[in-house]
């Protein structure tokens, strides 16, 4: 309504905030861009269109909203879509669930080639020492997450990426060399998203620290190509996986959708695309799981 009546920038600046950090996943994009391209307000629809890719709003006008569509009406228009350079991970997201309800298995396998988009890599133990002692001595002024977003019974430090503390920095800069490197070669494969795949990016981090019964629901990530999560200590106690697989309802068998389950280990840093279904498994008492997630946001 502020867009409409020509606030433009509370208005854009109330969509942005709808939108990122899954607040509003289901805000239909597609429609209201639909909406200023027939008022001929076109400068105002690129920009929203600009906002929506970037932070996971889907542009799909019938398979992206209430409106609806039959799942092979949703996987054309999801095509289209593609077809124009309009993609961002929640529009693959409904892609792969198009293409799983409409039975179209081996197209649904070569997108998610979890083979070889799903990627661990052992980071020095040194660094994972310092980078664990880090964050325990950060607990106390973490923010209790009881259920924010995915995170339920976990304490959060936010903003690692800035955070001036040498364990910090480190960890920022190792991030940053392999999932440039797994960029790079995503692009360079014959991955039917590849040509849009882009190296050009930067590392948003969060710390996570769990005592027992800390977990993360089923979620993708709205920002990006890649996402990822580093362990630097490993988990001792029962559960605590981290595990990739079909959506909630989705009614999928979990080797449809490259399922897979990771145990923390120190020093593991795992890297997988930001369209990836997954969640961990609710950590048992007495436990302590303490983990840095972070996203790849594009850089304009």
């Amino acid at each position: 309504m502020a867009i409409a009546r020509g606030d433009l920038e509370h208005g854009f600046a109330l969509y942005e905030r709808s939108l990122r950090g899954d607040t509003l996943p289901d805000a239909p994009a597609g429609i209201h861009i639909g909406m200023l391209e027939q008022a001929g307000r076109h400068e105002d629809a690129a920009r929203l269109r600009d906002l929506a890719i970037k932070y996971s709003g889907d542009l799909a006008t019938c398979a992206g909203s209430f409106l609806g569509a039959q799942p092979d009406e949703a996987a054309r228009e999801y095509e289209r879509l593609f077809e124009l350079g309009f993609i961002n991970s929640r529009m693959i997201h409904r892609y792969l669930l198009a293409l799983s309800r409409t039975g179209r298995m081996e197209e649904h396998a070569k997108i998610l080639a979890p083979d070889r988009l799903f990627e661990l890599v052992d980071l020095d133990l040194s660094l994972s020492e310092q980078v664990d002692r880090m964050l325990l001595d950060l607990e106390d002024q973490a923010e209790q997450q009881e259920a924010a977003q995915s995170v339920r019974n976990m304490r959060y430090v936010g903003g690692l990426s800035r955070l001036d503390h040498p364990a910090a920095r480190a960890l920022i800069a190792e991030i940053h060399v392999h999932t440039k490197d797994y960029l790079e070669r995503w692009h360079a494969s014959d991955h039917p998203f590849a040509p849009f795949v882009s190296p050009d990016m930067e590392i948003k981090a969060w710390g996570l620290i769990s005592r027992g019964d800390g977990y993360n629901v089923p979620h993708i990530h709205g920002e990006g190509w890649a996402t990822g999560v580093f362990y630097p200590r490993s988990v001792e106690s029962e559960g605590g996986e981290l595990v990739i697989g079909p959506p909630k309802k989705s009614g999928a068998a979990p080797v449809n959708w490259g399922y897979r389950e990771v145990k923390p280990r120190a020093g593991l840093l795992v890297l997988m695309p930001s369209f990836y279904t997954h969640w961990t498994l609710r950590l048992e008492r007495p436990g302590l799981r303490t983990s840095v997630a972070f996203d790849v946001p594009r850089v304009a």
